[in-house]
């Protein structure tokens, strides 16, 4: 059965996501261990925002070079090498002599973050058929959210250590991290090379046969497999993509809505709830270390099942309905915490709804942006430049997690109303934005995916001149736009494919205009 060895590849490589969900379970829970604060001192809002957040810093800037490396190198040995760094950031953190040696560990596991993360997305697209890809891609954020909810467990239970053994309260977590971030850079080298890397190296032997390895040989995959030689073929003696080619027209349509994403993605607020979840809660009436980290442990509880949904269904619902719908779910939930906080009342009903929203929240981002953003940021990305492009939106989504995380206990501190508020406004605008520029991807190949979103940004543009020419009482001519003509030619080409769903817009002239319309 097609799929069996691509499921247990992904499986085996989102190892690295557990890793990554385990630091955003424990973090928080760690900074308010009393035994981390006998060791430390006691963190000011600052302070604890920047212990929590330096790891995100270094993961950014290397998640930004992560896509020419894994280009030049492959996607595996870029796994195995930031698996193996951040093994060695956290057993400094686990030793923990300092707070500086702390902090210097977790901006080291940060670096190897950052270059593993977005790989592992890369990878499992690039070896996935088009028919369970959504699923197997889903993997990835699965296993982020079980490390998430080990993380909480494990600081639940470590919590409660005294005496002789307090110290591992905090010390435990960053201890099962390094065991699985070495087993992820160890056992990396022998799973196979990315087919699609291998055709784009020229190496097109290999890649055939690692995608028959695969089952790409079966009679329903024999399509798809030709589909994907033939698409590298003209890319595979270009080398290595490099950054400038992100900027080139036909590639930053795309890299600007995959980074959009990924940084709208943060501003919605999920990692201020499972970084302070403890805190959030103590905000909201629930008293002492126990309580805060139990409940904090119940939402990563619910965001592990809600992921399993959505992973479950991720090949049924389109990516463009899913974003959609979440994104409008998560603007209502954020700003009624926000107007029951703006209340001011801290009666048990208004307290008991907050934590149930934040709850509920936690569900909805889960089952809609946790998988679909991560996943269409990678889809709409052109074969040559997927990796690079990947890896500057997790740069962006890890750059602004690191504003999140540094600035959300001081905004909390000041207003328990305003980070609502501020989520539920950043939310509403990509949510927006979304609606106006994503083409659906659903049941398309990777080798296709790109092709529709130029197709729907035909139809974005055409429908902004009619508006402008609304707005101003002139017709669109050359005369009075600043648009060259071939354009204006190519968008009056493309008004009787309006009414088409922007991935079947296949007439002649819009079909081959499309590129010189994104080359605007």
């Amino acid at each position: 059965m097609i799929g069996k060895r691509v499921w247990a590849l992904a499986t085996f490589v989102s190892i690295g996501g557990m890793t990554f969900g385990l630091d955003t379970g424990c973090i928080g829970a760690i900074t308010l261990m009393p035994d981390f604060i006998d060791h430390f001192g006691t963190l000011s809002p600052f302070l604890q925002g920047f212990v929590v957040a330096s790891i995100l810093l270094p993961a950014s800037l290397f998640a930004g070079l992560s896509g020419p490396i894994s280009d030049r190198i492959s996607r595996k040995k870029t796994i195995s090498l930031g698996a193996g760094v951040f093994a060695l950031g956290n057993a400094m953190q686990c030793a923990g002599p300092n707070l500086a040696a702390f902090i210097a560990g977790r901006i080291l596991a940060g670096a190897g973050e950052g270059l593993f993360l977005s790989s592992l997305t890369v990878y499992a697209l690039e070896i996935s058929p088009t028919s369970i890809r959504g699923r197997v891609a889903a993997i990835v954020q699965l296993q982020i959210v079980v490390g998430v909810l080990v993380g909480y467990l494990t600081a639940f239970g470590s919590i409660r250590f005294t005496g002789k053994i307090a110290s591992l309260s905090w010390r435990l977590p960053f201890a099962l991290q390094i065991l699985l971030s070495l087993a992820l850079c160890i056992g990396s080298p022998f799973i196979p090379y990315s087919p699609r890397w291998l055709n784009d190296k020229g190496r097109k032997e290999e890649a055939s046969a690692v995608l028959d390895w695969l089952h790409y040989d079966l009679p329903s995959a024999e399509a798809e497999k030709a589909e994907i030689m033939a698409a590298s073929a003209s890319a595979s003696h270009k080398g290595s993509a490099s950054l400038r080619e992100l900027f080139v027209p036909g590639a930053r349509g795309p890299l600007a809505l995959g980074v959009g994403l990924m940084a709208a993605q943060q501003l919605s607020g999920i990692d201020a709830v499972l970084y302070f979840s403890p805190l959030l809660f103590r905000n909201a009436g629930l008293t002492g270390p126990t309580a805060s980290v139990l409940a904090g442990g119940a939402t990563a509880a619910v965001n592990l099942v809600m992921s399993i949904i959505a992973q479950a269904f991720m090949d049924r619902i389109g990516r463009r309905t899913l974003i959609l719908a979440g994104g409008s779910l998560i603007t209502l939930e954020m700003a009624l915490i926000g107007a029951l906080y703006s209340s001011r009342t801290d009666s048990k009903a208004a307290l008991w709804t907050i934590v149930a929203l934040i709850i509920c929240f936690t569900a909805t981002f889960a089952s809609t942006w946790a998988v679909s953003i991560k996943i269409y940021s990678s889809e709409i990305q052109p074969a040559r430049t997927r990796a690079a492009a990947t890896s500057m939106a997790q740069a962006a989504n890890q750059l602004v997690n690191f504003g999140v995380a540094l600035i959300t206990p001081q905004f909390l501190a000041a207003s328990r109303s305003g980070p609502y508020w501020f989520f539920a406004a950043c939310t509403l605008l990509a949510t927006v934005i979304a609606w106006a520029v994503m083409p659906e991807l659903r049941g398309l190949s990777l080798e296709s995916a790109s092709k529709a979103f130029e197709d729907r940004l035909v139809v974005f543009r055409k429908k902004r001149e009619r508006i402008i020419s609304y707005l101003t009482r002139q017709p669109i001519t050359a005369s009075c736009s600043p648009r060259p003509s071939i354009e204006l030619a190519a968008l009056n080409q493309s008004s009787a494919n309006m009414s088409q769903s922007p991935s079947t817009i296949k007439s002649t002239g819009v079909a081959s205009s499309a590129t010189s319309i994104v080359e605007a």
